[in-house]
């Protein structure tokens, strides 16, 4: 009976190890490339279900974002990582927040070093590269929001470089694996206490 105990204790501190592992393998970089790797294999129709689906991770509150959707039939960007890239901010930004951006504010996008123009004047509204918004909010959640926009950003006009610095490398930790591992080392320390407390009775 031991033996199978401590056998069990073994794969629960084995499990731990692993999901800790695993856990520890998730960061913003791994993320945005799942999601640019998926954009960039859809049609823009398609685009907000490729965003959604790969956002399961930024749904976690992981890496809030923002995909901004052109209105076109054309399907040239297919396999083009930096046109897809290029239409992702690494930041959740309501048509509410774009609307409160100075005149002549750059964004920037997952596009390293590029970021997108926008333009807020009375005469013109509100335009990113030239390009206005069609349909804002389109979705929005707690970590993302989807906008439409008339025609795709071109960054090759617009995208200039930035005077732009990225965030250091973090290990990305959703709440729920945080309380699991918690648990499972809880319940892994119990077991250890008492197989102790009982073997020296």
């Amino acid at each position: 009976m031991k033996k199978a105990y401590l056998f069990f204790l073994i794969f629960i501190v084995t499990l731990s190890l692993a999901l800790a592992v695993e856990v520890g393998y998730r960061t913003s970089e791994s993320i945005a490339e799942e999601i640019i790797s998926s954009l960039s294999q859809a049609k823009y129709e398609d685009w907000s279900a490729a965003f959604i689906s790969t956002d399961d991770k930024i749904r976690g509150g992981v890496l809030p974002a923002t995909l901004f959707i052109p209105v076109a039939a054309t399907d040239e960007h297919l396999g083009d990582r930096n046109v897809a890239a290029y239409h992702v901010v690494p930041e959740k930004m309501e048509f509410s927040d774009l609307l409160a951006k100075e005149d002549k504010t750059r964004i920037v996008t997952l596009l390293a070093g590029c970021s997108i123009l926008v333009r807020n004047t009375t005469e013109g509204g509100l335009t990113l590269d030239g390009v206005s918004v069609t349909e804002p909010d389109i979705f929005v959640d707690k970590f993302i929001a989807i906008h439409r926009i008339r025609f795709p950003l071109d960054f090759t006009k617009y995208g200039r470089m930035v005077d732009y610095k990225p965030k250091p490398k973090t290990e990305l930790i959703s709440k729920l694996e945080i309380e699991v591992f918690a648990v499972v080392i809880a319940v892994t320390l119990a077991v250890i206490i008492r197989c102790l407390v009982s073997s020296r009775r």
